[in-house]
């Protein structure tokens, strides 16, 4: 009994140490609802905010029109860094579906993931109800992030 409690006081201590990504509910829930729409392609967008805080999505055409990659036009990329400069964001995230696979970065997404110091987001709507997911890519290596909505 001690063992177990001992192992459950060291998960907890493992939860708050695993960075997070904060986003408002509201932002989630677009973020979401613009994978559905654009089935059954691939998702693509831009996530800004304030004070680390993702509030505003910026829904993007998705250049290959593939239901297996995505690609943004830098012509597009370059308006929406405007629009996030004028409101006084901050470029915090990028986010893309998997329409028939897991929320898990493939090795496509690792290879061309261009903004190190962003978090990638990934929605899989694989099955009923979409799975979202969050990782730091840097240097090729995946970490996993705790994603906390708040309103």
């Amino acid at each position: 009994m001690e063992k177990e409690k001992a192992a459950a006081v060291k998960a907890d201590k493992f939860k708050l140490k695993q960075a997070q990504l904060v986003m408002t509910s509201h932002t989630y829930q677009s973020i979401v609802n613009h994978c559905k729409m654009e089935l059954p392609l691939e998702a693509c967008g831009i996530l800004s905010g304030k004070n680390g805080t993702i509030c505003s999505i910026w829904p993007m055409k998705n250049m290959d029109y593939s239901e297996v990659s995505f690609s943004m036009s830098v012509h597009d990329i370059e308006k929406v860094f405007h629009l996030i400069e004028a409101k006084q964001e901050q470029l915090l995230a990028i986010y893309h579906s998997h329409p028939t696979a897991p929320a898990i970065p493939s090795p496509g997404d690792i290879k061309y993931h261009n903004y190190p110091e962003l978090s990638y987001i990934i929605v899989s709507l694989k099955n009923r109800k979409p799975d979202v997911r969050a990782y730091k890519i840097v240097s090729k290596q995946v970490s996993p992030l705790v994603i906390k909505q708040i309103d």
